[in-house]
């Protein structure tokens, strides 16, 4: 399918096919195409901010009667007006499948739900392949035959197969420069960079990180802070996601609901943790344990987490006895 051309059949010349100037009364040279995906290059989209990605069809409507429209034209004996626009998205043996929600003559456009993308595909280049079928059908990750598919016409002004990178960049990341025992009390990561000068903590496991947020656009990001979860080992060495204990300003308020970053810049906040957690099971931490204390963060953009954890020194805790 990817292969196919659309074609015109043109006089060949002889009594079956004569040459007659006649035929071509009423030539339009300047015809518009019938239908097009009005795509010239290659598309990367960023799922953290757009995770549904849409692509509007170029449909001939106008009322030139030398030009084709969508009813000129049949395909089987159905008129491509009546068919439906899809794409095909494929990398590396991993296909998704999407299909606009109504008939070409109606002027859908083709929607696709990059959160249920496969991570496989992931800062890959895909292909992205437009194509016609007689049926409607939900986004899928594998294909049925239809009576009906046919490859869209394509041309420069309308590619019809085009390389696709999805990608997952955070629109803010968090930097953790300085850690604490106690509130207001902080001293940079790199003072216990070494397992052996861990930051001392109570047994419950209580740290604050005094950490940098840094807006990466242009305009005020505001951060919903029941979106934000970080994931860090716990006293017993296993691996925990949960959501932080709180927030405060780096004066010691507290702070709920959600923070504004200033475009392009950066401000600081407090978050409280805690490395006694352990799935919800209420047990004594054990005294004197040494783990490693980096927390990532990952916040939901749009049903996508996204980690937003800078780079940072890695740094030790250990439990008080």
């Amino acid at each position: 399918m990817m292969s196919a051309n659309w074609t015109r059949d043109i006089p060949a010349g002889g009594s079956a096919a004569p040459f007659r100037l006649s035929d071509f009364r009423g030539y339009n040279h300047d015809a518009k195409v019938v239908i097009g995906t009005t795509l010239t290059d290659d598309v990367v989209v960023n799922r953290a901010s757009n995770p549904q990605w849409r692509v509007l069809p170029y449909i001939y409507n106008g009322s030139d009667s030398s030009n084709l429209n969508v009813d000129d034209i049949q395909i089987s004996g159905r008129k491509l007006g009546d068919f439906y626009m899809a794409m095909r998205l494929s990398y590396n043996g991993y296909t998704v499948y999407a299909c606009s929600s109504d008939i070409v003559r109606n002027r859908p456009y083709i929607q696709i739900d990059l959160s249920k993308v496969p991570d496989a595909m992931l800062d890959n280049k895909a292909t992205a392949m437009f194509f016609l079928c007689s049926d409607y059908f939900e986004q899928r990750t594998n294909w049925i035959i239809q009576d009906l598919q046919y490859c869209l016409y394509s041309d420069d002004n309308n590619k019809s197969v085009i390389g696709f990178t999805v990608k997952e960049q955070a629109l803010f990341t968090m930097l953790t420069e300085e850690i604490g025992a106690s509130l207001g009390v902080y001293y940079p990561v790199g003072n216990y960079h070494l397992e052996s000068s861990p930051l001392i903590l109570r047994t419950a496991g209580d740290i604050y990180l005094k950490c940098t947020f840094r807006n990466r656009t242009s305009g005020n990001y505001q951060v919903a802070l029941s979106q934000l979860t970080g994931s860090s080992q716990n006293w017993w060495n296993g691996s925990v996601r949960k959501s932080p204990l709180a927030f405060y300003n780096v004066d010691g308020s507290p702070v709920s609901g959600a923070i504004t970053i200033p475009p392009n810049s950066t401000v600081q906040y407090v978050i409280m943790w805690r490395y006694s957690y352990r799935n919800n099971v209420q047990t004594s931490p054990p005294f004197n344990v040494t783990i490693k204390g980096n927390v990532n963060f990952s916040y939901l953009y749009n049903g996508v987490n996204v980690e937003v954890s800078n780079e940072t020194a890695p740094f030790y805790v250990q439990s008080s006895d």
